[in-house]
């Protein structure tokens, strides 16, 4: 139970961590899409992900090496390794970044009118750049610490002052430029919170840099940025073979596809570290393909009704998210919602593989599925538009996940659990039925949600007597119970006394 509930503990903050900042998100983009038109919302995409696809440019791999390399000095107490990684890990990134700024000022006029975007706004990009790749390497850090709380509190402090400044910015009547200086302070703010002297202590325990930079950063390098280019690169894509309107739309549904993310993102956050830490120990083969196995069930669970509910409502939730200028986006919402879904349990087996030690074959899977991506959406968004952008990026995600599932096999014995994927799917076929009801009945909007409510609960209690739950769901709950505030002490105890009884 000892690493089941470290993994409840990092999952308890990375919920607090994604949910808040997914909330403070979904309330940013409500307040752009309200007051900009869809190719205002556009510029807006197309700086955020580019900024991304730079920042990850920069650190060059050496976040994901020291969110892998971190927890397993720890385990070993090489304290001064990890100091010594730290440092090193720093001088490289902050030498790409200069590069990479260097470039991005000499060759500003022909970037600028690829991205159609004018001279201030790259500019804008370049300095929101530098503060992202900083915020992103102390973030890695505090990964790699499993000091998932200090993660939580600086996204919170970065998430209030962007939908802060947002909203003050646009009342204004900074325009789209509004939420452009918004995005850069929460980012300014979230990096100088992260910021710890204590990173860069002195240490004299060699580490072996070659390792650290072809064994770990460079195949995570490639993986990282052929995995940015997947996740990120639609808007760029879009915006250059088309326009910045149909960009602004298609953000749209992609940002409402996003929240199906929210449970595998923050549990495989959570199985990383520990996965990579269970290396140094004995019998780790066994433990690791435990949480794995655990941690899917969990992602099935949530993720199933979670999506039936989204698309059901695609239409009503994209005008209360927008606004009528945006609704063409429904047409491509349920091909990027099911999309996610499989990228969602894909990332499970795809992240966990860099975990255990194989970042080669991480990199070859992401690479293969990148390039697809790359090749299927230029060619798909020339001839369909944004329709062919979904599709390619369908595909692409489904080769990665099956990929990612039949590789994890060869090292951990991990067996996808078709019982129980039959079981949540009979429960949610209940869901659904429930769901479409309380949407064809006639009753004010507050009661339609308390319906799903009581849909959800509904489905979570057929599980019961199908007998899905496990000793581990007992265990977790048992812990819950233990940390959780007086009020919801009972909820989790009856809970437990009610799945005890058909384990």
């Amino acid at each position: 139970m000892k690493f089941t509930s470290k993994m409840v503990s990092n999952s308890f903050y990375a919920f607090l961590d994604w949910s808040f900042v997914a909330f403070i998100s979904f309330l940013f983009w409500f307040f752009v899409n309200k007051n900009l038109q869809p190719e205002q919302s556009g510029i807006i995409f197309t700086f955020a992900n580019t900024a991304i696809l730079l920042s990850n440019i920069a650190i060059f791999g050496l976040g994901t090496a020291l969110f892998k390399l971190i927890p397993e000095y720890f385990a070993k107490r090489q304290f001064k390794k990890i100091s010594n990684l730290i440092k090193f890990s720093f001088k490289v990134a902050v030498l790409i970044l200069s590069v990479i700024s260097l470039i991005l000022l000499i060759f500003s006029n022909q970037l600028s009118s690829i991205l159609k975007i004018n001279q201030l706004v790259f500019i804008l990009l370049i300095i929101t750049t530098i503060i992202l790749t900083f915020s992103n390497f102390f973030s890695n850090i505090l990964f790699g610490f499993q000091n998932f709380k200090r993660i939580f509190t600086t996204d919170a402090y970065g998430s209030i002052v962007k939908i802060l400044a947002v909203i003050s910015l646009l009342y204004l009547g900074f325009s789209y430029f509004g939420p452009l200086i918004a995005l850069m302070l929460g980012f300014f703010v979230v990096m100088l919170f992260r910021l710890n002297t204590k990173f860069f202590r002195k240490g004299h325990d060699g580490i072996d840099k070659k390792q650290v930079i072809f064994v770990y950063a460079l195949p995570a390098f490639i993986s990282t940025l052929a995995s940015v280019i997947l996740s990120n690169g639609h808007y760029i894509i879009l915006t250059v073979i088309k326009n910045l309107d149909i960009t602004g739309k298609y953000g749209v549904a992609m940002s409402l596809a996003s929240p199906i993310l929210l449970i595998p993102s923050i549990l495989s956050a959570a199985l990383f570290p520990i996965i990579s830490q269970l290396g140094a120990n004995k019998n780790f083969k066994r433990n690791q393909s435990h949480l794995i196995n655990l941690t899917l069930r969990y992602v099935l669970l949530i993720g199933f009704p979670l999506l039936s509910f989204l698309i059901l409502f695609s239409k009503p939730i994209i005008l209360i998210y927008s606004s009528q200028k945006f609704l063409p986006a429904a047409q491509l919402y349920p091909i990027l919602a099911i999309s996610s879904f499989i990228y969602g349990i894909g990332t499970i087996y795809f992240t966990s593989l860099y975990a255990i030690g194989k970042p080669k074959i991480y990199r070859n899977i992401i690479v293969l599925s990148s390039s697809l991506f790359l090749f299927l959406s230029i060619l798909l968004t020339y001839l369909y538009s944004s329709i062919g952008l979904a599709v390619a990026y369908f595909i692409s995600i489904s080769v990665l996940s099956v990929s990612s599932y039949f590789f994890i096999r060869k090292y951990i014995k991990t067996i996808f659990n078709y019982p129980s994927l039959v079981k949540i799917i009979i429960a949610n076929l209940f869901f659904i039925s429930l769901v479409y009801f309380s949407d064809l009945i006639s009753v004010a909007l507050f009661l339609k949600v308390l319906l799903v409510g009581i849909a959800g609960i509904i489905y979570l209690l057929i599980l019961v007597p199908l007998r899905f739950y496990t000793k581990d769901d007992i265990d977790i709950l048992n812990f819950l119970e233990f940390r959780s505030p007086k009020n919801l002490k009972k909820v989790f105890s009856l809970s437990r006394q009610i799945i005890s009884k058909y384990v």
